[in-house]
């Protein structure tokens, strides 16, 4: 537990693109608190060949990336690639980490977008979020990019914001959080056997 306070407060060093007063408040914000994630009322796209969207209901972490209506849906679909070398982790770390590719789409853009991930070179599904139960759901959820993309524990209780893709600093602290639950032996002891 204490580390992962060490964690929170680096994210404070690490972050840009708003005052930093202003990342410090949303980051508090959002730090601890439940997302609920109503994947069932979400359309899934999977790429050609693969199929990831079995939820992974024993999954101890979950990180998601999500992209609200206010973000540029086209820039989103182009940065999902470089996710590729971490969605290995999935099925290396079965059971362990999810990873949850959500974008909110703008009224009556459902259909568009869906055709649209067809170009997209990310090997893993994404959900796209028509009725935009993600941010209704969660209003501790901020506009702010930076806090669109957060790690989740057993709970559903966020325990790291920011983007290990982008981030030196976040990558570093994720790969951190994974590796302590991969030899916390109760944490380990916890996980479903498989049948």
């Amino acid at each position: 537990m204490k580390s992962l306070w060490k964690y929170f407060f680096i994210v404070f060093v690490v972050c840009s693109c708003s005052s930093e007063s202003e990342l410090e408040r949303l980051v508090k914000m959002m730090y601890g608190t439940s997302i609920n994630i109503p994947l069932d009322s979400m359309k899934c796209w999977h790429p050609a060949g693969e199929d990831f969207s079995r939820v992974k209901e024993g999954s101890k972490l979950k990180l998601v990336v999500y992209s609200d209506t206010t973000d540029c849906s086209t820039c989103y679909i182009k940065h999902l690639e470089l996710w590729n070398d971490f969605v290995t982790m999935e099925k290396e770390y079965d059971g362990i980490i999810q990873f949850l590719f959500i974008i909110e789409a703008r009224n009556g853009e459902g259909d568009f977008l869906y055709t649209k991930l067809g170009i997209c070179n990310l090997k893993h599904s994404i959900y796209i979020d028509e009725n935009k139960c993600l941010s209704r759901g969660n209003p501790q959820i901020p506009s702010n990019q930076v806090c669109h993309t957060f790690l989740l524990d057993e709970n559903n209780k966020v325990i790291l914001i920011g983007d290990p893709v982008r981030n030196e600093e976040i990558e570093k602290m994720f790969f951190n959080l994974v590796t302590e639950r991969l030899h916390d032996k109760q944490f380990v002891d916890s996980l479903p056997l498989e049948k």
